[in-house]
């Protein structure tokens, strides 16, 4: 269920930007006699009359009916998705390089004698759905919360239900497709995924190196310094036994032999930083 306390706080922003855009362009007219609508969508006659503000300002304008709310509803959703794996920079970062992507392709076609007006809800609402699609490939989208569809088949049919609008449409809806597919699948722009795939990198070499201990077995450098060390457990338990001796029986019951590894031992004990004393407890070889 879509709860406040669910949505990753970019994605609010939005929707309250967007809010207070839809409100504002269905009153100005009705309110203020001025077409708030169409002084900030992407219009071409407004684009070839250097009127460039537009490739900015119309990802804020939808058509002004009752059903724009339902697509906001569906770009806060999703674009929470997005962000909680982005985070809010990679969220905005993505829909201005969708956005902007998609203005620059509506000039051209501008400039090139194309006619429309163009609403930027829908290219917004493809630039999130292909950031999240891109994001989770193997998720699952349930459409009017009943029928379940895999992220990349609800891509691949939107993508190709871009046939359905007028031509002048066809290349921006596809560019606010792509742009963001190929920053999130490439890690363009997105420190965190670029962070998170050089992880996955050095997790992979690390696991390869231990699969390649295992089944290779240890370098012949490492088996030469296996066998030049003498067993360290059996060292280890020769000492301790003369110390027992030397606590039990005093100096004078120690063996020569029995002194040389002492001696041995102290030495080791100096360099590791204690003293003869603190070693044997205080005693004096």
């Amino acid at each position: 269920m879509l709860t406040l306390d669910r949505i990753q706080p970019g994605a609010r922003a939005l929707g309250l930007i967007l809010l207070v855009s839809w409100i504002a362009c269905s009153l100005s007219g009705e309110l203020t006699h001025v077409d708030l609508f169409g002084w900030l969508d992407a219009s071409s006659d407004g684009l070839r009359a250097g009127q460039l503000w537009r490739i900015f300002t119309y990802p804020l304008t939808g058509s002004v009916h009752f059903l724009d709310l339902l697509a906001l509803l569906f770009q806060v959703w999703f674009a929470s998705g997005v962000e909680s794996t982005t985070g809010r920079r990679g969220l905005f970062r993505l829909l201005a390089a969708a956005c902007l992507s998609a203005g620059v392709v509506l000039a051209a076609e501008a400039a090139l004698g194309a006619a429309f007006q163009v609403g930027g809800w829908q290219l917004l609402t493809a630039a999130i759905l292909s950031s999240y699609c891109a994001l989770y490939p193997r998720g699952v989208v349930r459409i009017f919360l009943v029928l379940p569809v895999a992220c990349s088949l609800l891509l691949g049919l939107s993508v190709v239900a871009v046939l359905a609008y007028p031509k002048a449409l066809w290349l921006p809806l596809w560019a606010a497709f792509g742009v963001p597919y190929l920053m999130v699948t490439r890690g363009w722009g997105l420190s965190s995924r670029k962070a998170a795939r050089t992880e996955s990198k050095q997790a992979r070499k690390r696991r390869k190196s231990r699969l390649d201990d295992t089944f290779n077995g240890p370098k012949i450098t490492q088996l030469r310094t296996r066998q030049a060390a003498p067993p360290r457990s059996s060292r280890e338990a020769e000492v301790d036994r003369i110390i027992d001796k030397l606590q039990n029986q005093g100096m004078a019951a120690l063996t020569p032999e029995e002194k040389a590894v002492l001696d041995a031992s102290s030495s080791r004990a100096r360099v590791s930083g204690l003293s003869v004393g603190e070693t044997f407890g205080n005693e004096q070889i």
